[in-house]
């Protein structure tokens, strides 16, 4: 048995880290410095947990939840028949309103909208070519005089406010029972929803949204518009079901979220495994369903409710092409946006 082993069973700690402390420092390699720490552990010893944050973030983050469990709590739809989707969308967090479109209003978009798209997924490979795939970048441009990004480890292109190019695509903005769920959600309190037309055909590429992730811990809506058949293979939309309310099982990550502690990093909190999520379904049903592929026809609407956990899959096939909507509550804050009095507050927050 070696001296050490010797030392660490039978002499007295203080006495074995002494020992230890001389050996490694006469062992010690300076030009590699093998034992450099830069996060300075006093510090950190002696703030605690305001090390990461002042304790103020979290007085803020109570204040924006109670703000918009308050100001946006779901009343009763105003039709009686969409009731039964307000509900589905408040017990498991998405719902599917089937054939919202006639097929030949479908039919006209996509065909319009695809080639749009098929250009602009040009721009793609070349962006491509440019930075790499692996790189991960979001390359934010103006395509058409509207703002697109283009997500180049997966090939996704999102065109926004595309209903300004195309002003017979209001209909979506102004579709009856889709506004009905959305205005009923957030207790009559709505914003104005962000809209944008998404494409992706770039088949077997790298899906990053597999990590599973919550988009906000503040209540926020979207809605995708399918302009073709979406199968198994089509990249579909997954969704944990009951995964949306705040609870203690996520309630650290959504406050690091908040917070935009180490954001100068590129640190992201909202990730979950898909490994985690599943033992989580297994243990505590109650608290979250395993994943399910949400898969729809051309003219269906999917709505969820994007606290939840969700992602993407691997498109397998052909494309997926769909208009989505974002809307969010009064009152509320985009996690991607934080003010930057709350910010401040943060350690390595920008």
């Amino acid at each position: 048995m070696k001296l050490s082993k010797l030392g660490y069973w039978f002499l007295p700690p203080v006495v074995f880290r002494l020992m230890t402390g001389v050996r490694n420092g006469l062992r010690r390699q300076r030009a590699l410095k093998i034992d450099q720490v830069r996060t300075d552990l006093n510090e950190l010893r002696e703030k605690g947990f305001s090390f990461f944050f002042d304790g103020r973030v979290i007085d803020r983050f109570c204040d924006y939840m109670e703000r918009d469990n308050a100001l946006n709590k779901p009343v009763a739809t105003r039709r009686p028949e969409n009731q039964k989707y307000l509900d589905e969308l408040i017990n498991q967090g998405y719902c599917v309103v089937s054939n919202a479109f006639p097929a030949a209003s479908i039919r006209e978009w996509h065909d319009d909208l695809k080639q749009i798209m098929d250009a602009a997924s040009q721009r793609c490979d070349e962006l491509v070519d440019l930075h790499g795939q692996a790189s991960m970048q979001t390359i934010q441009e103006l395509y058409l005089g509207n703002r697109i990004n283009f997500h180049l480890a997966s090939g996704l292109i999102r065109l926004w406010d595309v209903h300004l190019l195309r002003p017979q695509l209001r209909s979506v903005l102004e579709h009856e029972t889709l506004n009905d769920i959305v205005w009923s959600f957030f207790g009559g309190n709505p914003t104005e929803p962000g809209i944008y037309l998404e494409y992706k055909n770039k088949v077997d590429w790298y899906e990053p949204n597999t990590n599973y992730h919550s988009d906000s811990p503040f209540r926020i809506l979207k809605a995708w518009l399918l302009l073709n058949d979406v199968g198994s293979r089509n990249g579909p939309f997954v969704y944990c079901a009951r995964s949306q309310y705040l609870d203690d099982w996520r309630i650290l990550r959504d406050l690091l979220e908040f917070s935009n502690y180490n954001k100068k990093y590129k640190a992201f909190y909202a990730h979950l495994s898909r490994v985690e999520l599943a033992q989580l379904a297994s243990a505590f049903p109650e608290l979250c369903a395993p994943e399910r592929q949400i898969t729809g026809k051309a003219g269906d609407i999917i709505v969820a409710d994007t606290r939840g956990v969700h992602g993407g899959t691997n498109l397998q096939e052909g494309y997926r092409l769909q208009l989505g909507l974002v809307s969010s509550g009064l009152g509320n804050v985009f996690i991607g946006n934080i003010p930057d009095e709350i910010k401040n507050l943060s350690r390595d927050s920008h």
